[in-house]
């Protein structure tokens, strides 16, 4: 009989631990109850190999299971997180660790592994990090080849990395590698993920994020897909200067097939950051 689930998600302001226990009602059979698992001896936590001080500033608990990574576990824990990537709690398997609101507690991290070998864990876009000094650079052409990699490579090398002042997800933003971005303002000038931001603090962000120097903004559809339609799913730049759209039928008037009529006679009526027209 399953006597407690426990549900670990994360949500745009951080992971949440949810509990349910006795599911099923108070009471019933029990250990006698059809397909029941009887507990064996408690099993031992792994030795740890860090030692971190964590403090819960958040004004209620948080609690971590134990193969969550703790590089993403919520931000209102305080913590040297770029050592934690990588990690995870040092406890069983199915165990958790609760940071009750405005205490620090030293907590043991071991290496986050998959099947038995070690192994870096996905990094999901609700992830942070505390560099000692973000980096800052003019919009003037794309950055130096190799100097802006995700924090899944850089953190098993020790590579310090800054994450952008605005939130999107794969696909929401194209680039033509040469100082030109395009995207919808259905996506990102959003309230579900930039709440407050306005398009000329959104595009200096995004310049400075991709190296780059003109953003071509189309108005996008709001609220009919989960993305709130990502640009990739109609324009694409193809090389400096070349840009394809997935244009509809003549027949469909769908809001969809406006956006990308749309989306085409801004593209050919805009240029570069070049100041050359697309073909």
């Amino acid at each position: 009989m399953v006597t407690e689930i426990q549900v670990e998600a994360v949500f745009e302001d951080g992971s949440r631990l949810a509990v349910v226990s006795d599911p099923f009602g108070v009471g019933g059979p029990g250990d006698l109850a059809p397909g029941a698992v009887l507990p064996g001896p408690a099993a031992a936590g792994p030795e740890p190999v860090l030692l971190l001080t964590v403090r819960n500033t958040a004004p209620v608990p948080i609690s971590v299971t134990s193969h969550f990574h703790f590089f993403e576990v919520n931000p209102r824990l305080s913590f040297d997180r770029a050592a934690a990537y990588g990690m995870r709690l040092a406890v069983p398997a199915g165990a958790s660790a609760r940071f009750d609101a405005g205490r620090a507690v030293e907590v043991g991290l071991v290496r986050w592994r998959e099947r038995g070998r070690r192994s870096a864990p996905p990094v999901s876009s609700t992830a942070t990090s505390t560099p000692p000094e973000p980096r800052r650079r003019p919009c003037a052409g794309p950055p130096p080849v190799g100097t802006w990699v995700p924090p899944r490579h850089t953190g098993p090398a020790g590579v310090p990395f800054t994450s952008a002042d605005f939130v999107g997800e794969g696909g929401a933003v194209e680039q033509d590698g040469a100082g030109t971005l395009m995207a919808t303002r259905s996506s990102l000038l959003n309230r579900n993920r930039n709440p407050g931001m306005s398009e000329q603090t959104l595009t200096a962000e995004m310049c400075e994020a991709y190296g780059a120097s003109k953003v071509i903004w189309f108005d996008g559809v709001y609220g009919q897909d989960i993305t709130d339609d990502h640009v990739d799913a109609t324009s694409r730049f193809l090389a400096p200067g070349e840009a394809l759209v997935q244009m509809p039928l003549a027949t469909d008037n769908d809001a969809y097939a406006k956006d990308a009529r749309q989306q085409h006679r801004i593209l050919t009526g805009s240029t570069t950051a070049g100041g050359v027209r697309w073909t």
